[in-house]
């Protein structure tokens, strides 16, 4: 543990640690984990509740299994993929360490510094030349276990890689995967947001006039083989900015609002999406007195609609 804990310091900042620990109160007594923790915090500056909380109140070690596919880069060079899947059935589930990979391009080689969260992580480099092999961990700062296995297929789309989407714009965006030639695509669980629609080859399309964040799950199937992936998405698709007294959501403020106020109020309607936007005399609250300031808005030139502030 102190061996991987110098790895992810660093060697001057871990023996910075070091200093501080052996110059602590605890010099010539006793300290506990968090003791230990808290010297090394100081010391460097660095949060590290998340590593002792893995590897002294977790269980066993992170089970890797990595591949990596490569193709010909439109902007130059190789787009490499590399993905890393924890196996690991004890807690946690997903180790969160950053993890040195080795590019061997054959003839040179390279380092790079990839940090691995997820259960299933995608990374994609780009490099000015075709990889030879990759090789997890080179200098065996983890304590782990792990192999090489063969690429088969898999999504490597990230949440991260989706653009948000526009309220009633139309959008377009695609969930890509590698080592299939023809898939099928279903959305598993969750739901894309509406109006939105998704087809076989992952391109996501449409209009959808609520914003907010959707959550799904799609899977994609090898047609050829039973290789199959699936990743979990969370695509935000922004809401306009309402104007105080817009509370039907039409981005306009007229008498419809007038009418869906006190529809809401008095005739058992729906309430707003935000209540915020129906309490145009700003006073925090709901009430008639709302309505009143909205009728001398619409009808006696009163002044305009406030911002809410109901809580």
């Amino acid at each position: 543990v102190v061996h991987m804990l110098r790895g992810v310091l660093g060697h001057e900042a871990f023996y910075q640690g070091v200093e501080a620990y052996y110059n602590s109160e605890f010099q010539h007594g006793a300290a506990d984990t968090e003791d230990f923790r808290d010297v090394f915090e100081a010391a460097t500056g660095v949060e590290l509740d998340w590593f002792f909380e893995e590897w002294i109140y977790g269980t066993y070690r992170p089970n890797y299994d990595h591949s990596m596919y490569q193709e010909p880069s439109p902007d130059g060079g190789y787009d490499v993929y590399i993905v890393v899947e924890q196996r690991q059935t004890t807690q946690p589930t997903a180790f969160t360490m950053p993890i040195d990979f080795y590019i061997d391009f054959n003839t040179s080689g390279d380092t790079v510094t990839l940090f691995v969260d997820e259960r299933k992580d995608v990374f994609k480099l780009n490099f000015p030349q075709m990889v030879w092999n990759i090789k997890l961990d080179p200098s065996d700062w983890v304590l782990k276990y792990e192999t090489a296995v063969a690429w088969d297929m898999n999504i490597i789309t990230t949440s991260e890689d989706l653009r948000p989407g526009g309220h009633n714009q139309y959008y377009i965006d695609t969930i890509e995967s590698r080592g299939a030639e023809t898939t099928t695509l279903t959305v598993s669980s969750g739901a894309l947001p509406p109006g939105y629609t998704i087809d076989n080859d992952g391109v996501i399309s449409g209009t959808c006039s609520e914003g907010g964040t959707y959550n799904f799950l799609v899977r994609i199937d090898d047609a050829a083989s039973s290789n199959w992936d699936a990743r979990e998405y969370s695509l935000f698709v922004e809401s306009p900015p309402y104007a105080p007294g817009d509370v039907d959501l039409s981005e306009r403020v007229d008498v419809a609002d007038l009418v869906f106020m006190v529809n809401w109020m008095f005739g058992g309607g729906s309430a707003p999406a935000d209540v915020n936007l129906a309490d145009v005399d700003g006073s925090c609250q709901n009430d008639v007195a709302d309505l009143v300031y909205f009728v001398k808005y619409q009808f006696d030139n009163g002044p305009a609609p406030l911002t809410g502030c109901v809580e």
